[in-house]
């Protein structure tokens, strides 16, 4: 990121004045009244010189890691590993700066433009510094542009055409950013798509617009990631029902399997009833067997026995005759 600085102007408005090719990690604000101060904007990654030029002179105990700081190594691999939410959270800091903040015309000093012009870098084409900067000075000084505007224009053009062309395409970038920033999930895709034309055509330019691609790529990206998000919430709802019905189908079975369990339980009960009342039955069978005998001994002995009934009989009938004849 480029160093910004923060000069108070003339009037009672501030603008911030861009620095060009020096790396920074801070936004310095000067005022007329005050120290410099700088404030701290995206953590940069510290190198071993750093490290030595700090522990110069000092001693240190070996430290094992907190978790807080694995924590946060792996949040910062994880902005490295994704380039995109790297610069969207850029632009998020970049709008928290006043992205699109818009200076009056008339509270732009000249004594800051002849410093704009004097600072522009030499390898652009100067035409003059264009007015969308005068209008947006937070938005070039966050998002530095350098374009080389090669394959543009013949160099037969006129002057005064080629710098309207060129400033007009500053224009447009700052247009196209304005729009982005307005797009959501429900934006129209094919407009979308047409923004994303413009922004590829001002970066074979030499514009840089990372910032305003990964914007636009936002919607389709979120989009994307709701998607995702629908099916593993659909996959996790069937895999639920599945489960729950898996579940209830279980429960029908250990009821029914406790039913068939009580049943076996009642048979089981009722066929040792009849293995007790079998087993005396048998115990009866043998002993009448025993008093009975053989088959040919109770034949024997039913015939003894008709024949003692019988006689029997006969004799009832002669003593039941006798006693009739006594009347």
């Amino acid at each position: 990121m480029a160093r910004i600085k923060v000069v108070p102007r003339k009037s009672s408005s501030w603008a911030l004045t861009p620095r060009p090719h020096t790396p920074s990690s801070a936004i310095t604000i000067h005022n007329a009244s005050s120290i410099p101060q700088e404030l701290p904007t995206r953590p940069t990654s510290t190198t071993k010189n750093d490290v030595e030029r700090k522990n110069k002179g000092k001693k240190y105990a070996l430290q094992r890691p907190t978790k807080e700081d694995e924590e946060e190594t792996e949040t910062e691999e994880e902005e490295e590993d994704d380039p995109h939410a790297k610069l969207i959270d850029e632009l998020k800091f970049f709008q928290q700066w006043g992205l699109m903040n818009k200076q009056e015309p008339n509270k732009v000093s000249s004594s800051d433009d002849d410093n704009e012009e004097e600072e522009a870098p030499s390898e652009t084409p100067h035409f003059g510094v264009p007015e969308v900067t005068r209008r947006y000075p937070n938005f070039f000084l966050l998002i530095p542009q350098y374009p080389h505007y090669r394959g543009l224009l013949h160099d037969g053009v006129d002057e005064g055409i080629k710098k309207t062309v060129y400033q007009a395409l500053w224009c447009k970038l700052v247009d196209l950013m304005d729009k982005a920033l307005q797009t959501n999930c429900l934006s129209n895709p094919r407009e979308i798509k047409e923004m994303m034309e413009e922004a590829r055509g001002l970066e074979k330019l030499g514009f840089d617009v990372r910032h305003l691609m990964a914007r636009l790529e936002l919607p389709s990206r979120s989009i994307f990631d709701l998607r995702l998000a629908n099916d593993q919430l659909r996959l996790a709802k069937k895999r639920k029902r599945e489960v729950e019905e898996q579940l209830t189908e279980l429960d029908m079975l250990e009821a029914e399997a406790d039913r068939l369990r009580k049943m076996l339980l009642d048979v089981e009960a009722k066929v040792s009833w009849l293995r007790k009342m079998l087993l005396d039955v048998e115990a009866k069978v043998s002993r009448l067997k025993a008093k009975v005998g053989s088959n040919e001994e109770r034949a024997a002995l039913m015939k003894s026995l008709r024949k003692e009934v019988e006689d029997a009989e006969k004799s009832f009938r002669a003593k039941l005759d006798m006693f009739k004849s006594l009347d």
